[in-house]
């Protein structure tokens, strides 16, 4: 698995933050839900779990819009990553 370095821990947490504190509750509920139905085996952060879907193309499709833009504004090399893919 790809580490991030201090940069990119950093642009994510705060873009996540940022997310969280504004974001409306249908899109929190967005994310609890997929996050919900794509369990894992092992312990995950909510980190590696967007990285996952932002690198699947069914999965990136029902994050909240608003969580990709905020990531991809904070130049979170996963999100710019998968815009490019789009």
């Amino acid at each position: 698995m790809n580490q991030f370095n201090d940069e990119q821990n950093t642009a994510y947490h705060q873009a996540f933050s940022s997310w969280l504190s504004g974001c409306s509750s249908e899109d929190a509920d967005r994310l609890d839900a997929l996050q919900a139905q794509h369990p894992s085996t092992e312990v995950r952060s909510m980190k590696s779990f967007i990285k996952e879907c932002l690198n699947d193309p069914a999965l990136r499709a029902q994050l909240p819009q608003s969580l990709v833009a905020q990531l991809q504004m904070a130049n979170w090399l996963p999100a710019q990553n998968a815009a490019a893919a789009a």
